[in-house]
């Protein structure tokens, strides 16, 4: 199976969820919007193995909170579960930090 070419939309999309800075660090209270690098991850709840995941269906999170060892949403799924929700609440959450980022740009 092939991957399709991202969209414009597509793209600006991911550029903005990473924008927003790692939603577990925010959630710490170590960071305020954008002041750590965050990659989207594609979130995986609802999706079996191989599936093609949504661009729009990302949350922002830092290294450490994605891939690292201590609590992480690959590493340790469960321990990054109870301490910071499920991803689909998380998505909720970042949906919501996308208008305030966007209605940011637009008045700003």
């Amino acid at each position: 199976m092939s991957r399709k070419q991202k969209t414009k939309t597509e793209k600006q999309h991911l550029a903005d969820v990473a924008e927003l800075g790692c939603i577990a660090c925010r959630m710490d209270g170590f960071i305020e919007f954008g002041e750590c690098q965050a990659t989207p991850h594609h979130i995986t709840t609802g999706k079996g193995m191989g599936e093609m995941r949504s661009d729009f269906e990302t949350i922002p999170l830092c290294y450490e909170h994605h891939q690292g060892k201590t609590i992480s949403v690959h590493g340790t799924p469960e321990k990054f579960r109870m301490t910071f929700g499920k991803e689909t609440d998380l998505l909720e959450l970042t949906k919501q930090d996308l208008k305030e980022l966007r209605a940011q740009k637009i008045g700003g």
